[in-house]
């Protein structure tokens, strides 16, 4: 059978006959015909578009059928149009076509294409032929392996079948394994979400532990703490309720029994036959459930679910049962117990030497105190820990502190003192009181003596102050007593200054130092030791006094021997000085400190203390003036200058220099008593007698002018009274001030009164 037979025959037109019955002359016709020209697949791709089907529309089925039957004779047609006759050479190998390159062309448009585009060759030659066989047997011995491979296959899959019955067999078994494991898991959480949540509480966690025996002294050492204290409480918490749980089942339980009790006895007493018969029923019906207990039913087939239990060991050595598996908790409780112990222990060991070791610290020369203090705040939950925990420790710790840092006060500010004593402080004695004959009233002619007349300057000792050198001063020291802020001298400077200084000076820095040292001790003492577990003093007090109070004793006990060192220095420093205007500005330091002590009670204390020991300083001081004005006012004469002036008339009319002096005086003590309270203060009362004294004493001195029957001497003692008047209200005139205000009313009621005359 040649190969255009085998191709036509793949096309499946249905003939009548085979290829194989068709003669060499049905093909002489068709020219260009060979083995080589179609192949199965070709025939078929190259009959894709037969006139049947065109353009996409099938044609109708008798159209199809007709065109079925006459299919050979087309092909025929088209293949050799010319009716042409080949031999048996050209019918095998007239053209060999290049079907890839023809793809989708009708067989007609390739007869009728002039064209040699789609031939390949026309003859193969025996090398062709030669290579196809090689391939064919190369094909064969490939096919011959795949033949071993697919045997040894065969007998592997064999090998496989037989094994698959024992695998699945021991699969069966690992789930029959699986299934119990299952089942013990899901009872085994059960317990675990029955225990989990017991042990967790009880057992502390390992950061926690390792931090609080290992980890610094910090903040997250300090959070560890607070963590560990809430679970303690929380596990305290718990013990309780369930303690008070049981407490209250047994109570209930008692009622109910006594109860039990009551009815039993009166029926007993109401019915004694019935109870005899119902005794011996009770003997028959008892051997009924002894047989069903012996049955295999109760055994085996139908046991009843059991209570289970959890037996968990509480602090006072009772047990608290909850219904759970059975499992006694005891060595878990036991280790939790001891563990929480050793960290209790390890805190209250680790807070008590860090307080230590900074108690220490504050014996050494040349510490910054307030930078401990500092730290120690910032650790203040671990003295609450100890508070709460360890009472006794904690007293203890705070009385060490307490005398550390008294030891610590007494000595620096007794230091402190004895360099304050070496500065060079202006002596004011007596030769500054008004109304002194020390040589300045006749030689010096008054308030004009300086144009009119002259005398020599008697010299002085430096460190001695002289009434100018004090008037001229006074504004100056006034003004630094109204700065807001005022600094602490150095005791270096204190103890090496050459200067020299008035009597506030010393006194106004040590009131600094103290008022910054007591404002930062008690809100140290306040925020350290002031804690809400300490046992209350009086019941009956709130919780915020009793915590005052408890403040106040401690720094009571800390700054008393310093406070007493303080006033030893401040009647040292003010005991002999006749400086009334020192003596009032620090008076006004104590008052100013006061008010700036920062709600400190004992220090405010303080400073009414030492205000009330410099009061009866200053009204000595100011007695002494009036005694000296009365005294002088003995001797109005010597203040009279109008035989040593070059015009005694102006002379006569001119202030004296102690009504300078006077008004200058009286200017200071007004500017320093502007508060409102200062009315009701003793300084009120002895200027009023001053003011008393000067009138008294300037009326003398008008006398001295001249006598009675001297012509219009009346009319000069008048104009010389307003003068010295009208010189001391316009000194005083800018002041404010209660005081004031009354002083200045007095004064032009006098100038009123000599003014119309």
């Amino acid at each position: 059978m040649s190969s255009s037979s085998l191709g036509i025959d793949k096309l499946g037109f249905g003939m009548g006959r085979s290829s194989s019955d068709m003669s060499r002359e049905d093909l002489s016709g068709m020219s260009g015909f060979s083995s080589g020209i179609i192949t199965p697949s070709q025939s078929v791709s190259g009959y894709t578009t037969p006139q049947g089907r065109r353009n996409g529309r099938a044609q109708p089925p008798s159209a199809r059928a007709e065109r079925y039957v006459d299919a050979m004779a087309e092909v025929k047609a088209i293949l050799n149009p010319h009716n042409l006759a080949l031999t048996e050479e050209e019918v095998d190998y007239a053209v060999d076509l290049d079907w890839d390159a023809i793809g989708d062309v009708s067989l007609e448009a390739v007869a009728q294409d002039e064209q040699e585009d789609f031939v390949v060759s026309e003859k193969p030659d025996s090398e062709a032929i030669g290579r196809k066989k090689r391939g064919l047997e190369q094909l064969r011995a490939q096919l011959e392996e795949s033949d071993v491979a697919l045997k040894q296959l065969e007998d592997y899959l064999a090998w496989f079948q037989k094994d698959l019955g024992s695998l699945s067999a021991d699969m069966e078994l690992l789930q029959g394994k699986s299934l119990a494991i299952s089942e013990r898991l899901n009872k085994r959480m059960d317990v675990e979400k029955i225990l989990a949540p017991k042990i967790d509480s009880m057992i502390v966690p390992g950061h926690i532990s390792q931090t609080i025996f290992e980890g610094d002294l910090d903040t997250d050492w300090i959070k560890c703490v607070h963590e560990f204290d809430a679970l303690q409480t929380e596990e305290e918490r718990k013990i309780k309720v369930e303690e008070k749980k049981k407490e209250g089942e047994k109570a209930d339980k008692e009622e109910v029994k006594n109860e039990e009790k009551v009815g039993n006895k009166e029926e007993n007493a109401e019915d004694k036959d019935k109870d005899a018969e119902d005794t011996a029923n009770d003997k028959t019906d008892n051997s009924a459930p002894v047989a069903l207990q012996e049955s295999a039913f109760d055994k085996n087939d139908a046991p009843a679910k059991p209570q289970i239990k959890i037996e968990i060991s509480g602090p006072a050595g009772h047990a608290a049962v909850v219904a759970s598996p059975v499992v006694k908790l005891d060595p878990i409780s036991k280790a939790s117990q001891f563990q929480s112990r050793l960290l209790k222990d390890k805190i209250i060991e680790r807070s008590r030497d860090y307080f230590v070791l900074k108690i220490k610290q504050i014996r050494l020369p040349g510490v910054n105190v307030q930078q401990i203090q500092r730290e120690m705040r910032q650790n203040k939950d671990m003295y609450i820990y100890l508070e709460r925990h360890y009472p006794e420790l904690a007293v203890g710790l705070k009385k060490a502190y307490v005398n550390t840092i008294k030891w610590y006060y007494l000595s620096n500010f007794t230091r402190y003192i004895s360099c304050l004593e070496k500065l060079n402080i202006k002596t004011v004695d007596k030769s500054i009181l008004l109304g002194t004959d020390d040589g300045r009233g006749a030689s010096s002619g008054g308030i004009l003596g300086g144009i009119y007349g002259s005398s020599a300057a008697t010299p002085r000792d430096p460190s001695i102050a002289t009434s100018q050198e004090l008037m001229n001063t006074t504004a100056k020291r006034i003004r630094q007593l109204e700065e807001e802020e005022s600094t602490v001298m150095p005791a270096k400077i204190a103890e090496n200054n050459p200067l020299h200084h008035w009597l506030e000076t010393g006194f106004r820095s040590l009131m600094q130092a103290l008022l910054d040292n007591c404002n930062v001790e008690y809100e140290f003492l306040n925020d350290l030791f002031g804690t809400r577990h300490a046992v209350a003093h009086s019941p009956q007090a709130s919780p915020a006094k009793q915590t005052v109070s408890r403040i106040d004793k401690l720094f009571q006990k800390i700054f008393l021997p310093t406070f007493e060192a303080i006033s030893n220095y401040t009647n040292e420093l003010t005991s002999t000085t006749y400086d009334a205007f020192g003596m009032l500005i620090c008076i006004r330091i104590c008052q100013k400190m006061a008010g700036q002590s920062h709600g400190v009670p004992m220090l405010r204390a303080v400073y009414k203390r030492l205000a009330m020991l410099l009061w009866p300083r200053l009204q000595i001081i100011l007695d002494a003036n009036c005694e000296s004005l009365r005294r002088a006012a003995s001797k109005p004469s010597s203040f009279v200058s109008a035989n040593n002036s070059a015009n005694p008339n102006m002379a006569a009319f001119a202030p004296i220099q102690v009504t300078q002096e006077w008004a200058n005086f009286e200017a200071a003590i007004l500017t320093l008593s502007k508060r409102p309270k200062a009315v009701r203060e003793p300084v009120a009362q002895c200027l009023g007698r001053l003011q008393n004294e000067f009138e008294s004493f300037l009326t003398k001195v008008s006398g001295c002018l001249g006598s009675s029957k001297t012509k219009g001497i009346q009319e000069r003692r008048e104009t010389f009274l307003y003068n010295n008047y009208f010189l001391v209200s316009t000194i005083i005139g800018d002041i404010e001030g209660d005081l004031a205000q009354e002083q200045k009313t007095h004064l032009q009621q006098l100038l009123d009164a000599y003014k119309q005359t």
